[in-house]
Order: structure tokens, then sequence, then C-alpha cells
């Protein structure tokens, strides 16, 4: 039996889903990832939340951190470049060393073609208890 080229994401046991990352540039595999609340780290290391084999894409390339808010009670997220190699862009402008913020929609580009679609769940916009 031959090892598949994609492992399964790195779990984060005990701690919630709150939203999930799928990806647009390899539309016919369908890959999607959880996202965990606090940091989910992004990287070619099998040691990553999502682990993006590719070889434009640093071992631990970024990190998407997740916080849900009590007041106002939201979801948000932020995304920082962890110092890669060929960078990452949000919605197609390339980040600093800084964490931006990331809203449901927006495009994450890791390395020079992983394209990643932000997906975050907000029970109180979703109108769900």
């Amino acid at each position: 039996m031959g090892v598949s080229q994609f492992s399964a994401p790195r779990q984060q046991l005990g701690k919630p889903i709150l939203g999930f990352l799928y990806s647009i540039s390899r539309q016919g595999i369908g890959e999607y990832w959880p996202l965990y609340l606090g940091p989910n780290t992004i990287g070619s290391s099998p040691n990553c939340n999502i682990c993006l084999r590719e070889a434009t894409v640093s071992e631990q390339h970024a990190v998407l951190m997740v916080r849900r808010l009590k007041n106002p009670e939201k979801t948000i997220a932020s995304l920082e470049d962890t110092r890669s190699t060929n960078g990452t862009m949000l919605n197609g402008e390339s980040l600093s060393f800084t964490q931006v913020e990331c809203k449901n929609g927006d495009i994450i580009t890791v390395g020079e073609s992983y394209e990643l679609v932000v997906f975050l769940i907000d029970v109180n916009a979703l109108g769900l208890k």
C-alpha cells in the first residue's frame, strides 16, 4: 500500500473547530482543513496543522490565529508570515512580518501558488445558539 502525498491534518484535541481553510488552487482534489481555536500552523512540515506539500511552501510558513471574542461575541482571525522563503499573501497583497486580520472569504496565498479561502464559523452572525 502506497503512502498518500497528502497527510491528515494534525488535530488539536479538546479545542473547538471555529472554521475551515479550503484550497481553490487544487479544485480537483477538494482539500480542506479545520481551523481550531488558537494558533493554526501552516507549512510543509507534517507537524503543521495545515500541511501543504509543495516545494515553494516553507516548513513553518505562516500562522493563522483564531480567537473567539466575548464582547462583542464573535470569531476573529489573524494571519502572520513566519519568515517564509517565498512569502504569504492575503487577497493578493504580500504580508510583512506582522499580523493581519482575516475575514470570511479572504484568500490566503502560501508560497507561489497555494490559494486557500478562509471560512470562519461565527455562531451569532449565523443566528445559531
